[in-house]
């Protein structure tokens, strides 16, 4: 008669410690998933478009990095087709060095492609403030561009 209640205790337990652990185990793999999920990379996206440029001018795109953004990174790629070199120059300025670019002075640039048809790259923006994706076609003085570009800000929160 002990055996047999002994045995009849181990059927109960057995089962409801494997319950036990199994829920111990999914809480521990939710606990170290919401690691990953406190900190998802989000996109914003800045220019997906066919950008027109004409002879002479320039297309500019704002965009403004906060406080709340972590590892915050400009991720472009363009195509540019038009005139006889199919080429465009894109930069990316803060925004002051953007204001002095206008009004012609000395800047320095995150990203200078200089004169090119197409191109993919990233650029850290590590810096609080406005920035400035600059499609310039200045350079031409008489052919339009149209720059078949993507820019996403990619930041964790």
């Amino acid at each position: 008669m002990y055996n047999h209640y002994c045995l009849r205790k181990i059927k109960i337990v057995v089962p409801f410690m494997v319950v036990l652990i199994s829920l111990a185990f999914m809480l521990l793999g939710l606990s170290c998933g919401s690691k990953n999920r406190a900190n998802p990379t989000h996109v914003m996206n800045i220019v997906n478009d066919t950008v027109s440029v004409s002879a002479g001018y320039h297309q500019a795109y704002p965009v403004t990095i906060t406080s709340e953004m972590k590892n915050p990174m400009l991720v472009c790629s363009y195509k540019a087709s038009g005139g006889t070199g199919n080429d465009i120059v894109v930069y990316i300025m803060d925004e002051a060095n953007y204001i002095n670019w206008k009004n012609g002075q000395q800047v320095s640039f995150y990203y200078n492609s200089g004169k090119s048809t197409t191109a993919s790259f990233s650029v850290a923006m590590n810096a609080l403030g406005t920035y400035y994706i600059v499609y310039d076609n200045a350079f031409s003085t008489v052919s339009s561009k149209n720059v078949v570009s993507r820019v996403d800000l990619k930041y964790n929160i």
